[in-house]
């Protein structure tokens, strides 16, 4: 606790130090997500380097630069140090989401998660099968036997949206909200669709860590940074250019 508090209020205090120095220089994301693991990645998803000491000082330089705010974490439920990053994060008051799958999402994962500060999960599946059901009555049921505040969303993998068949369903579950979660890559083998018009916001939207520790926003292009506070200049840029058009909802 006193670890924990003693980051909070290095944190506050190194972002009023650099308010203004950021001020003009380095746009403050309005979210944080950490990529725990593959689960629902991109397919260039590097391989885990961080253990659980690493990605706490990965969260915690993070904060020191641009102080606390939402933070996604996107793992599948069993992964070892997701229930311990839950914890963190909340503790350094960042309102935490997890964005996950069905398989290990069992009741006792759920009370877990929620216990740890879990306050949105968006489950990801392919279709409202037994397994998808199943992930979902557990979240429910954490919700209410801890009677906490849980947002639960329902993420179903393809273009088409959710029709009324599967929304009456998700509502039955006692689901908040489901949506269509678009693959990441296009029926052309590339990322997205192609834009027709404007820019990709995603660089003002997030920042994401890596689990190889890098620093980037947009997981399709190079420039990522490997510190604190991250120069992104040419990584903005290559976003900022891209023809392509991301529709899925970790770049929302």
């Amino acid at each position: 606790m006193k670890l924990l508090e003693s980051l909070r209020i290095r944190a506050r205090s190194a972002l009023r130090a650099r308010v203004p120095s950021l001020a003009g220089i380095v746009p403050r994301p309005p979210r944080v997500d950490l990529r725990l693991d593959d689960f629902d990645g991109p397919g260039n998803v590097p391989p885990a380097t961080l253990d659980i000491d690493g990605w706490q000082e990965q969260v915690v330089a993070f904060v020191q630069w641009a102080g606390p705010m939402p933070a996604r974490l996107i793992a599948r439920a069993d992964h070892r140090d997701l229930a311990d990053l839950v914890r963190f994060c909340h503790r350094l008051e960042m309102a935490t989401t997890v964005r996950t799958g069905p398989a290990g999402l069992s009741h006792a994962r759920a009370e877990e998660l929620l216990d740890r500060g879990m306050a949105a999960c968006e489950l990801v599946v392919d279709a409202l099968d037994a397994e998808a059901e199943a992930a979902a009555r557990a979240l429910v049921h954490a919700r209410h036997s801890r009677a906490g505040q849980l947002t639960v969303h329902l993420h179903v993998r393809g273009h088409a949206e959710p029709g009324d068949d599967l929304s009456t369903r998700v509502r039955s579950l006692g689901l908040d909200r489901v949506v269509a979660s678009p693959p990441w890559v296009g029926p052309d083998g590339l990322p997205g669709d192609a834009r027709r018009g404007s820019h990709c916001p995603v660089a003002s939207r997030r920042v994401l860590l890596m689990p190889d520790g890098r620093v980037t926003a947009c997981p399709f292009k190079g420039g990522a940074a490997s510190t604190f506070p991250p120069d992104l200049a040419d990584h903005r840029a290559a976003i900022h250019s891209c023809d392509r058009a991301c529709a899925h909802p970790e770049t929302a």
